[in-house]
């Protein structure tokens, strides 16, 4: 007899689904495959109070797995939420929609045993260190939107810096010039054009401007080493 456990549909392109069990494999939350539809399960949603929160914690998670997996692979589409269930010690389950509850005759399939786990995965990794504070957190889930902007990327690097208590330069997370490149960049309207934090005045574009593409790929850098970074310290004690 297995756990009563709550478990959580995700759907999308498949391409972007398949990878995701092996990404975020256990955990507090994580990703199983059963037949041929995804869910999110995990000790997590557990605590819950009712499918409603589930499917709130669920929605959390998934922004965030969905941030680590377009920071490690660039472009990666988020999945969205289908049903939410809650399983029985028998396997039968409850669906759950528009809050209904419905009582299904179809069983789980025998769980993936995660015995002989290494550790975790690089995806799950940058996850965890994504949810070390709030201003991270929020960094995470406005890189997991498919909006790249300059004001976006702006914001990204303003929780960034909030979550860490420093500037990324200093933190040697990129050099000074890099950093000061991306700002003006952002700065001024004759290179972020409607999207330029200022008006046009005094602001004046550096000498070699970045373009939107090259200012997101320097976000994903600084993001990458940032998160990884706090794996780091993490892992040494």
């Amino acid at each position: 007899m297995n756990q009563p456990r709550w478990l959580v549909e995700i759907t999308g392109d498949k391409f972007h689904l398949e990878d995701l069990p092996a990404f975020f494999p256990d955990g507090d939350m994580y990703v199983v495959l059963e037949g041929e539809r995804y869910y999110i399960v995990g000790s997590a949603l557990e605590v819950a109070a009712d499918h409603a929160e589930v499917r709130a914690l669920a929605l959390a998670r998934l922004e965030i797995f969905a941030g680590a997996m377009k920071l490690l692979f660039g472009h990666y589409k988020t999945p969205i939420l289908a049903g939410t269930y809650r399983e029985h010690s028998d396997g039968r389950r409850d669906a759950f929609a528009s809050g209904m509850v419905a009582e299904l005759t179809i069983f789980s399939k025998v769980r993936a045993n995660l015995d002989g786990a290494t550790g975790p995965t690089q995806a799950q990794a940058l996850a965890t260190a994504s949810m070390q504070n709030k201003a991270l957190t929020i960094a995470m889930i406005l890189w997991a939107d498919e909006a790249r902007t300059w004001p976006r990327l702006y914001r990204i690097l303003d929780e960034i810096e909030e979550g860490l208590g420093n500037t990324v330069s200093n933190l040697d997370l990129c050099s000074g010039n890099q950093r000061e490149r991306f700002m003006r960049s952002a700065n001024c309207p004759s290179v972020a054009g409607l999207d330029a934090r200022h008006s046009a005045g005094n602001k004046i574009p550096p000498t070699k401007p970045m373009t939107l593409v090259e200012a997101t790929k320097f976000m994903q850098g600084v993001m990458l080493k940032a998160l990884s970074s706090i794996g780091s310290r993490g892992a040494d004690g």
